[in-house]
């Protein structure tokens, strides 16, 4: 005989194996999206993503302004809580990105990279409007020219700071340093 404790615990695995499925489904739509779509549209799109994002996972949007509010104490409590959108905003903008990359071939992803070098070459393939990655250890450089930077350590990405974000190069090197 089925107790009636079975049938909850079957339910709770039905709901669960619903769930996963439809996560993965939402995946694949959101990948099959993102190679469709043009990629300023795609950006937007995922980055408003990103933003309801710090809506709807509550637990996760609190954490990152903990985190803030760890790292930057003397930051006031509105700027944290803008920074934690921006990064759930980047967060969006990183997955399309990541999505888009999947599904292109090594010959596709070189044929969109250029290496330039000097800042003449920079600004000239910035201004035709191609995306750029400098990498510097001139903190007024990455300023002038920025608008993301991405903090390295040990190989990995250790943080990404919006340029809106840095007001100047005190807060920069105190970004890159940790504190």
């Amino acid at each position: 005989m089925v107790s009636e404790h079975d049938l909850r615990g079957a339910d709770v695995r039905t709901r669960k194996r619903f769930k996963r499925a439809a996560e993965v489904a939402a995946v694949e739509s959101l990948a099959v999206f993102a190679r469709l779509v043009p990629a300023r549209l795609g950006s937007a799109a995922f980055s408003t993503l990103g933003e309801l994002a710090t809506r709807y996972f509550g637990r996760d949007r609190e954490r990152a302004i903990e985190n803030l509010a760890l790292a930057f104490p003397d930051v006031p409590a509105p700027v944290r809580a803008a920074l934690a959108r921006a990064s759930f905003k980047a967060l969006g903008r990183n997955a399309f990105e990541a999505l888009r990359l999947a599904s292109m071939s090594r010959d596709q992803i070189r044929a969109r990279v250029e290496r330039v070098e000097g800042m003449d070459n920079f600004l000239d393939v910035h201004r035709a409007g191609k995306g750029v990655i400098v990498i510097s250890s001139e903190l007024p450089e990455l300023l002038a020219v920025s608008d993301r930077v991405l903090v390295l350590r040990g190989g990995a990405i250790d943080k990404e700071i919006d340029r809106a974000d840095i007001p100047d190069e005190e807060t920069l090197q105190l970004a890159v340093q940790g504190v």
